[in-house]
């Protein structure tokens, strides 16, 4: 995991929450992890016995699925989720946004702006 704190993935983990909580969040796919041991993993916004959760499944080198459920008030773990992947795709209503990382620490993000623009209608309906 990368110990530097990156503005471009704290403003993703924010607009990630606005998304969740606007109900405009379809899914997020992590690629490229910094661990040796996953391929990728999935966050999905679910409801499970009545309340709505991200739910975490991460797929492992040894053909495994692993499931994890993250309740609200989640951005501080989102960011250091985040900060084990050098490739992150957010699928929402509103857009997509793509996150990339360099090995050399070089970082671009892609349609965080449209978004914010395009979330505006969630939040007002």
């Amino acid at each position: 995991m990368r110990n530097v704190k990156s503005e471009k993935l704290i403003s993703l983990s924010g607009l990630v929450v606005e998304l969740f909580n606007a109900q405009a969040l379809k899914k997020i796919v992590l690629s490229k992890p910094l661990s040796t041991d996953e391929i990728k993993s999935v966050l999905s916004p679910k409801i499970i016995s009545g309340e709505r959760v991200l739910q975490l499944e991460t797929f492992s080198k040894d053909n495994k699925a692993y499931h994890r459920n993250i309740k609200c008030e989640f951005e501080k773990e989102l960011l250091s989720l985040f900060l084990g992947y050098l490739q992150i795709n957010v699928v929402s209503g509103a857009g997509d946004i793509q996150y990339m990382c360099a090995k050399s620490g070089k970082e671009t993000l892609l349609g965080d702006k449209k978004v914010k623009d395009n979330l505006s209608v969630f939040i007002k309906a």
